[in-house]
């Protein structure tokens, strides 16, 4: 008998370029004539057969065609999988040809190949080797009598930094004498354990003090899984009274507590590996965040374009350099980068990039403002619609804090000055505001300090699963704690609700057994989303969300006024694409 194949997966993604010129100038290295990478939370498994369309931001086609998924990542902070194609159409071999032409070094009409001559001797870039996580030492021997310190912890970028309250002072912990721990590119959930007991090691080792009460700052856009797995890996670790608070409202906290300020509302932008920005306002020890955004890999995308302005006439003459070989380049780039914050050019040298041919390059300001301008011009570009979403001129903004490890850039500082004008004020060296605000924040999360208030944003909107596709029941930005009641309908054996939020990622479900029924979805001030019976109806039994995927066959009879209809399909792309697609059909 001959065994069936397994049927292709339905796959439709949503690309945030609106047209093939910013695809090739943000996303080129994901896409190559053999495959691409697509980044997701839920990634399909390795053999996976896929019929794919990517679409431009207005919905217009970019590549169609099939594939088989090669590898995926899911224990990761770059989760995603690369798909090897097996058939494209015309128009989609002809895209990714382009593509591997502006990977190949071609550079654009008007762009100058011969690099200016230096009027001074340039600084060296060092080539920078990949961070890697140092074993934890013993945890400290405290006395009985030691006393109890906060630990405040920033996860928000690319480094671990730490600060411990004592006596109601905040104190930056450092690593071995170092402000901060760099990390390594690919780390995963399983090295969450890890950082957080370098982290309350050093604290306790710092402040003669044991470890009470611990906060730990997140990118709004952190979803529940993750939130889930840090609570995880804090109680592996025996972290006590664990409080997860957005690295926006730790910064509003380190920015405005106890100063006793009048009402004020402040920009907050942080450029570091990644952007985000976070209106928030200020009345005494109130804190409220109005609304913020992320765009993740700021730093990476200039490392990575600035490292292709250095190999572009190598690659013209040999070809592109190997991976292994684009990888140093792009350390030594980040290395470069830092040293044109105060210099006015650099050498970058990198040895065997091609063969035995080395890589010898001058990098002036111009070079880096060429990098940089694209991803940077972007950024303060959300910035802006973050405030023209409220009604907002940035001349209605009292003060636009800076900070982050890319604050010093000569670009950001210039586009930043224009964008904003005099209320710029830039924070090159606050790197560790987030976690000074963790820390502060701690007895105002547990309700033990009343004259600290801080509100905070949901990160992300909730929708509901039903058959004719995602209900939206919460808004991204809708102040924490949110909830909603939703009325459903489904089959006669009962109804099953699946939450989803964000990527398309499945965070709670909940089957009730009757044909209708009342769900109270909420989020907690932690980022918790929880579904339970509303209304007094039947108790209903919380239920894996991924066993829910395919029951999930619901109508949503009485939504909510703030609920939104199903997005369109060129809205819904990947998972929930899918779901749509296939169990979204009447039965």
């Amino acid at each position: 008998m001959t065994q069936k194949s397994a049927p292709s997966v339905a796959l439709r993604v949503r690309l945030p370029c609106g047209d093939e010129q910013e695809l090739v100038s943000r996303m080129a290295r994901a896409f190559s004539p053999a495959g691409m990478f697509l980044s997701t939370k839920a990634p399909k498994e390795p053999g996976t057969r896929l019929l794919f369309e990517v679409l431009y931001a207005d919905g217009s086609p970019a590549l169609r065609g099939e594939g088989t998924v090669v590898r995926a990542v899911a224990d990761s902070l770059r989760p995603g999988m690369t798909i090897a194609f097996t058939r494209l159409d015309p128009p989609s071999r002809a895209l990714l040809g382009r593509i591997a032409a502006v990977r190949r070094g071609t550079p654009p009409a008007g762009m100058p190949l011969e690099p200016p001559q230096p009027e001074a001797a340039p600084v060296e870039a060092p080539v920078a080797a990949e961070p890697r996580l140092p074993a934890p030492g013993p945890r400290p021997q405290l006395p009985a009598s030691a006393p109890e310190i906060t630990l405040g912890i920033d996860l928000g970028g690319s480094f671990l930094r730490a600060a411990a309250l004592a006596a109601g002072t905040a104190t930056a912990v450092t690593f071995d004498g170092l402000p901060a721990l760099s990390l390594p590119p690919d780390l995963g959930q399983g090295d969450l354990p890890l950082l957080l007991e370098l982290a309350r090691n050093a604290a306790e080792a710092q402040g003669s003090g044991r470890v009470s009460r611990t906060v730990i700052a997140v990118p709004p856009s952190t979803g529940p899984l993750r939130r889930a797995a840090l609570r995880a890996a804090a109680r592996s670790t025996g972290l006590p009274a664990v409080r997860i608070l957005s690295d926006t409202a730790a910064r509003a906290v380190a920015c405005g507590a106890g100063r006793g300020l009048a009402r004020k509302r402040l920009l907050l932008l942080d450029a570091g590996a990644r952007f985000s920005a976070g209106l928030v306002e200020i009345t005494g020890d109130e804190i409220d965040v109005v609304a913020s955004l992320s765009i993740e890999g700021l730093g990476e995308e200039i490392d990575e374009r600035l490292a292709s302005l250095a190999l572009r006439d190598l690659e013209l003459a040999r070809g592109p350099v190997e991976a292994e070989a684009r990888a140093r380049v792009v350390r030594a780039a980040r290395s470069a980068k830092e040293i044109l914050c105060t210099e006015e050019r650099t050498r970058l040298q990198v040895p065997a990039v091609a063969g035995d041919e080395s890589l010898d390059v001058e990098l002036d300001r111009a070079t880096l403002a060429e990098a940089a301008g694209p991803p940077l011009d972007r950024a303060l570009a959300a910035a802006r619609d973050l405030l023209r979403a409220r009604s907002l001129a940035p001349a209605q903004v009292d003060e636009v804090i800076l900070s982050g490890g890319q604050a010093a850039l000569p670009p950001l500082l210039a586009r930043a000055a224009e964008a904003f004008g005099p209320r710029l004020r830039s924070e090159i060296d606050a790197g560790g505001s987030a976690a000074t605000g963790a820390a502060l924040a701690g007895a105002a999360l547990d309700g033990e300090r009343r004259d600290l208030q801080i509100h905070e944003v949901l990160g992300w909107p909730v929708s509901l699963l039903g058959s004719s596709g995602p209900v939206r029941v919460l808004e991204k930005n809708a102040q924490l704690p949110a909830e909603r009641v939703v009325r459903l309908e489904g089959p006669r054996h009962g109804v099953a609700a699946l939450a989803v939020v964000a990527d398309n990622e499945p965070v709670a479900g909940l089957v009730l057994p009757g044909p209708r029924a009342a769900v109270l979805v909420r989020v907690d001030r932690d980022g918790t989303v929880e579904l339970t019976a509303a209304g007094g109806g039947p108790a209903g039994e919380p239920a894996d969300p991924s066993s829910l995927v395919e029951a999930a066959a619901l109508t949503m009879i009485e939504p909510g006024p703030a609920a939104s209809p199903p997005p369109t399909n060129a809205e819904s792309g990947g998972l929930l694409g899918n779901i749509r697609r296939f169990f979204g059909r009447p039965r």
